[in-house]
C-alpha cells in the first residue's frame, strides 16, 4: 500500500476550496533532490505544468513522454505511470486534478455544466503529448504554483478567490490555446543548445555564452528562463548529467573519464552532482542499466 500511495499527496488547495465540482485540487510540487518514484495511477485527470527541470514519464502500454520547463502534460485518469527509471528528479511542477466526469458545477465555477464537459473533452484531446505554454499561460501557472505553495489554510478569502479564477483561466487556455501560444522553441535557442553540447567538455560560463549569443547578460538569463525555467548554469549542469547518463549507458568508458568528457571539474563533483540529479551514483546507474538489459 505504501508504494501505491506515491503520487497521491493531499492537494495544497483541495476540492472544497475550489467548490467548483470539477476541479479536485492543485498541488505545489518542489523537489530539491531526486527521490524514488513508483508505478501509480490517479482517479482524476492530472494536468502537469513543468516550471523547472525536466521530467520523463514512463507509461504502461504507451511510449515514454518527456516534459520540459514551460510545457504542460495531460495524464488521463487511471493511466499507470512513473518517472523514468523510478527516479523523481529535481524540479518544480504544478499539478491540477480534474474529475474525469464533470458533475454539475457549484457556486464557484466560472463555467456551466455543458461548458465544463466541453473543456474536459478539449483537455483530454491533448492527453500524453507535451504542449508548450504561451507566456501568459506560463505566468498564470507560476502564480497558481506560488499560491498553492502557501496552502489553502494560509490564503485570505481574496487570495483563494484569485486562485480559483487563475485555475479556471489556466484550464481554458490549455483547452483552447491561441496559435501564438503553441509555437515551438525558436531555432536560435536550439542552436544555442547544440553549441553547448558541442563544447560540453570545455569551461562554459556566462561571459562565454554572452560572447557567443551576442546578447547582454540579462537577456541571456531571460532567454534561458523563458525556454527552460532554469538559469544558464543549472541548464548546463542538467545537459552534462544527461550526456554522462548516455555515456554510462552506451560505453564502458571509466566514470572518471566520463566526468572529464562532460565538463565536470573532478570525479568527486561529478559524483555529487550526478547523485543529486538522479538519486544514485554514476557506477550504480551503469550497473542498473547492465542488469536491466539482461532481463
Amino acid at each position: 500500500m505504501a508504494r501505491q500511495a506515491y503520487g497521491h499527496r493531499t492537494p495544497d488547495i483541495g476540492p472544497a476550496d475550489f467548490a467548483s465540482g470539477w476541479i479536485c485540487g492543485v498541488r505545489h510540487l518542489a523537489s530539491r533532490s531526486a527521490r524514488g518514484s513508483f508505478w501509480h495511477r490517479h482517479i482524476e485527470t492530472t494536468v502537469v505544468c513543468c516550471l523547472r527541470g525536466e521530467y520523463t514519464y514512463e507509461l504502461h502500454d504507451s511510449p515514454s513522454v518527456t516534459l520540459s520547463a514551460g510545457y504542460f502534460l495531460v495524464i488521463p485518469a487511471q493511466v499507470e505511470h512513473r518517472h523514468l527509471r523510478a527516479v523523481d528528479p529535481v524540479g518544480d511542477r504544478l499539478e491540477i486534478l480534474l474529475s474525469p466526469r464533470p458533475p454539475k458545477p457549484r457556486s464557484h465555477s466560472a463555467f456551466k455544466y455543458e461548458s465544463c464537459r466541453k473543456l474536459n473533452s478539449a483537455i483530454l484531446k491533448r492527453a500524453l503529448s507535451p504542449e508548450k505554454c504561451g507566456k501568459e499561460l506560463l505566468s498564470a501557472c507560476r502564480e497558481l504554483y506560488e499560491l498553492a505553495g502557501r496552502t489553502a489554510k494560509h490564503l485570505s478569502p481574496e487570495e483563494l478567490g484569485f486562485a480559483r479564477t487563475l485555475c479556471q483561466m489556466i484550464l481554458y487556455k490549455m483547452a483552447y490555446p491561441s496559435p501564438s501560444a503553441t509555437r515551438r522553441i525558436a531555432v536560435p535557442f536550439a542552436d544555442i543548445i547544440a553549441w553547448m553540447e558541442a563544447h560540453i567538455a570545455e569551461k562554459i560560463n556566462i561571459d562565454r555564452l554572452v560572447a557567443h549569443i551576442g546578447y547582454s547578460r540579462t537577456q541571456v538569463f531571460t532567454l534561458f528562463r523563458e525556454n527552460t525555467g532554469l538559469s544558464p548554469a543549472d541548464f548546463l549542469t542538467r545537459l552534462r548529467v544527461k550526456k554522462a547518463r548516455s555515456l554510462l549507458e552506451s560505453t564502458d568508458i571509466p566514470a572518471c573519464r566520463v566526468a572529464t568528457l562532460c565538463g565536470f571539474a573532478s570525479a568527486s563533483s561529478f559524483n555529487a552532482v550526478f547523485r543529486r540529479q538522479t538519486g544514485t551514483t554514476p557506477l550504480a546507474w551503469r550497473r542498473d542499466v547492465a542488469t536491466n538489459s539482461q532481463l
